[in-house]
């Protein structure tokens, strides 16, 4: 008897790409000093200086740019980048609780 698999924990195939990208820019947000909470906090986000260093190469540019086109994240009205709640939901489901505590 196989055990029912949720699917609202299991990867979407369309999710595949917006985790890798998420991933990725939460790798260069470590490297850089920072913490997911920042993106995942709609009041904070990231300022233009973060977001020049996280984005010095054309990868993590163009990285940047499918999240943002794709809904995952967007820009508050502070003009600081932010995870959109489809983001916020894949962080959460990839990196667990603390990533998305405030």
């Amino acid at each position: 008897m196989s055990t029912p698999v949720d699917c609202n924990i299991a990867a979407q195939p369309a999710d595949t790409d917006i985790r890798i990208d998420l991933a990725a820019m939460a790798q260069a947000l470590y490297r850089c000093g920072g913490v997911l909470e920042t993106l995942t906090d709609s009041n904070r986000g990231l300022d233009a200086d973060t977001l020049d260093q996280l984005t010095d190469s054309r990868e993590t540019s163009a990285r940047l740019r499918r999240l943002l086109n794709n809904g995952a994240a967007r820009y508050n009205d502070k003009g600081r980048l932010i995870v959109t709640n489809t983001g916020r939901r894949l962080v959460f489901d990839m990196f667990g609780v603390g990533a998305t505590d405030v």
